[in-house]
């Protein structure tokens, strides 16, 4: 008969949020987050603070000092005028992106951003593809560099 596998041990914050009221859960929450034990994905889900994966969406975590390298912040600027001058902003982003008009560094990561968004369901989550292609683009300048 085979044997499931150990359940993961849950960890001491996983017993206090179990064990708290509502409003205690919220404040053990903020304080996790800002200790960097957790962080909080655009969909709602708490995922622990080594991931770079949402747990529930699979969305990249954005860092709050991102994008540093030049080539990605172009990219947020043009993102950011766009998003000023029209209300369907990070729509004309992406599409912008994935035909080239931003270049062809935001354009590969833009396809593959794409593809990974229709796999997990969030192809229209349009704010979230325009930070998962930026975010791309940084990392891919930055692996680059060292690299080079």
């Amino acid at each position: 008969m085979p044997e499931s596998p150990p359940a993961e041990p849950k960890s001491e914050l996983d017993t206090l949020l179990a064990a708290a009221t509502d409003h205690e859960n919220l404040v053990i929450r903020d304080v996790a987050i800002r200790a960097g034990l957790r962080w909080h994905c655009p969909c709602g889900w708490l995922n622990p603070g080594t991931d770079q994966r949402c747990g529930e969406c699979h969305v990249r975590r954005i860092s709050a000092d991102e994008p540093r390298h030049p080539d990605a912040i172009k990219l947020a600027a043009v993102r950011d005028y766009l998003n000023r001058a029209h209300r369907d902003g990070d729509a004309r982003f992406v599409d912008a992106c994935r035909t080239s008009l931003c270049g062809m560094a935001a354009a590969d990561a833009a396809d593959e951003v794409f593809l990974s968004a229709t796999h997990y369901g969030y192809a229209r989550a349009w704010s979230v593809l325009a930070d998962e292609i930026i975010a791309d683009v940084e990392t891919t300048a930055n692996t680059r560099e060292v690299s080079g």
